[in-house]
């Protein structure tokens, strides 16, 4: 019965998340803000912003996307530190973009991200996403929001073979992991996802940001790989945090991402469809970390182009991709 019940959660979120995708693009729909989704087996209400409720919605989707596109951008990076943010991180500096980093440790920030006081001076700020008003002061006055907060499981093994897809991880098993207490899926991917729109939407007023978010590929499949391992649900989480971004009213961005690896980016064929996962001709479906973050900056820096978009992306061997914009068109389906 539980089974059942996690299937027919994941059903609904995936028809609100279409449903809410369809209203973003739709300019005429006045009833996009009423749409609200509930995790059936949780009973845990995915619209209801418990701090203001519909009017921080309302306020958010009245305002739309103008501001955040015509402004000089500030991002904020959440899980700025990790393997996939630290290259997005190092690549808006080198184009001189203003950018925020939120960490959970400044000695670990003073590493990967060459901060010399690493204090909100430098635009580095000390949170946990778990923690309702985790981005209050991080977020004030930002037009970009990028998520790449997910739950890390600890395991017996190299643990780079379950955040690096490598051909050398063949001896790899997924029940060598264990999410640790309070960092599981549920409480990072959902909860800390559900509390930083919560509290952006606090630290902006009427000025909504664009929130670009790095999900995972094959979200709809029920009980994947993801899912099963230390049974933390991590596809299922993931693919309600989208249902809900996508009904906040904020704009957004949402790539859906094969396997990252840690090679060198640049020299592979990039691969985007609106239209599920289903990457069976490719011999080794994984995507390059420096090519998903560029992917990202994009988004970050073409935000007309790539609001409103849900979209899965692969690389493969071939011509490496440059025209960047060019996929963004084609996660739209252009």
């Amino acid at each position: 019965m539980a089974c059942r019940a996690r299937l027919m959660s994941q059903l609904v979120a995936v028809v609100v998340a279409a449903a809410a995708l369809a209203a973003a693009q739709d300019q005429d729909c006045d009833d996009c803000l009423d749409m609200e989704v509930s995790l059936l087996q949780r009973g845990v209400s995915m619209v209801g912003l418990r701090a203001g409720g519909a009017q921080q919605s309302e306020r958010a989707a009245t305002s739309g996307l103008h501001d955040s596109a015509t402004l000089e951008p500030t991002v904020l990076i959440t899980g700025a530190t990790g393997g996939t943010g630290r290259i997005l991180y190092r690549m808006l500096k080198e184009r001189n973009v203003t950018v925020r980093a939120l960490v959970r440790s400044t000695s670990k920030a003073k590493e990967v991200l060459n901060c010399d006081k690493c204090d909100a001076s430098e635009g580095i700020f000390v949170g946990d996403v778990t923690e309702e008003h985790c981005l209050d002061e991080a977020a004030k006055g930002i037009t970009t929001l990028v998520n790449l907060v997910v739950a890390r499981p600890i395991c017996k093994v190299d643990s780079d073979c379950y955040f690096n897809h490598r051909p050398t991880c063949k001896g790899f098993y997924h029940n060598d992991c264990r999410y640790p207490e309070g960092g599981t899926p549920e409480q990072v991917n959902w909860e800390g996802g559900v509390n930083q729109l919560r509290s952006l939407i606090d630290a902006n007023g009427d000025h909504p940001a664009h929130v670009v978010t790095l999900s995972i590929s094959g979200t709809e499949i029920p009980e994947n790989n993801a899912d099963k391992l230390d049974k933390g649900w991590f596809a299922f989480y993931m693919l309600n945090f989208e249902a809900y971004l996508m009904a906040t009213g904020l704009p957004f961005t949402i790539v859906k991402s094969c396997p990252l690896a840690d090679e060198p980016g640049g020299e592979r064929e990039l691969r985007v469809s609106p239209r599920g996962s289903n990457y069976a001709d490719i011999e080794r479906p994984v995507n390059v970390r420096a090519d998903a973050a560029t992917m990202l900056m994009e988004a970050v820096l073409q935000p007309d182009l790539a609001a409103n978009l849900r979209f899965n992306m692969c690389s493969r061997p071939g011509p490496p991709t440059t025209d960047y914009a060019d996929l963004l068109r084609s996660g739209r389906g252009m």
